[in-house]
């Protein structure tokens, strides 16, 4: 019974489409993986994929980062949980092959104890999100895109608006003036009525003016 549930863990091991990876020393030195993690990895499916190996063993990766920041072995995932004797969930770190693919990965880490609760190992799942990512950062820029349009459509509005405001300004303060010149090409003492038509619409326009700088 027992030599059948070990066979079913390892087809169960072998077949699973998430990438797993076992560590069987508390310093997770030495990984055992399977297949679908060999592969997510780019490595022969024998390889030791431990970042915490000497660099004759295991020049594995070029690079694994966290929000942008380069990671220490110590901080990644399974060191942590082993350091920390604690469950690690749904960290997510991106991986740079050793290829140049990279890879944006969701790591969740579980430390194995011993009979006195201490960790003596690690198993960790990684699960490769770069297509979920990407489809985020297009759907983003999308709606990057919609909004600036949206902002430049009612900056035209905007525009159109201040344009036709002030024409209708422009217009009165020409037609005042206009009618000025000829009062005072005929001596008439209309004058100062009709200057103060052409300031008070030269008053608002230059309050539009500053509803555009505000508003800029």
């Amino acid at each position: 019974e027992l030599q059948s549930h070990v066979t079913e863990l390892q087809s169960l091991f072998k077949v699973l489409p998430v990438g797993v990876a076992i560590a069987t020393d508390a310093s997770c030195r030495n990984l055992r993986s399977n297949e679908a993690f060999a592969d997510l990895m780019g490595l022969p499916r024998a390889h030791n994929t431990s970042l915490s190996a000497p660099p004759f063993a295991a020049p594995v990766l070029a690079r694994v980062t966290h929000d942008g920041r380069d990671l220490d072995p110590g901080e990644l995932p399974m060191q942590r949980a082993v350091t920390e004797n604690t469950t690690v969930r749904d960290f997510e770190e991106n991986i740079t092959r050793h290829d140049g693919v990279t890879l944006d990965v969701i790591v969740n880490a579980v430390p194995i104890r011993d009979a006195n609760g201490e960790p003596r190992g690690c198993v960790a799942t990684f699960q490769d999100i770069s297509s979920h990512k990407q489809a985020e950062r297009k759907r983003l820029d999308f709606e990057r895109r919609l909004l600036q349009s949206q902002k430049l459509e009612s900056i035209g509005v905007l525009a159109g608006g201040i344009a036709h405001d002030f024409n209708n300004l422009l217009t009165g303060v020409l037609g005042h003036a206009n009618f000025a010149r000829g009062e005072l090409a005929r001596g008439s003492t209309n004058i100062d009525h009709l200057l103060a038509q052409v300031e008070t619409s030269a008053q608002r326009a230059a309050d539009l003016c500053r509803q555009l700088l505000a508003y800029a």
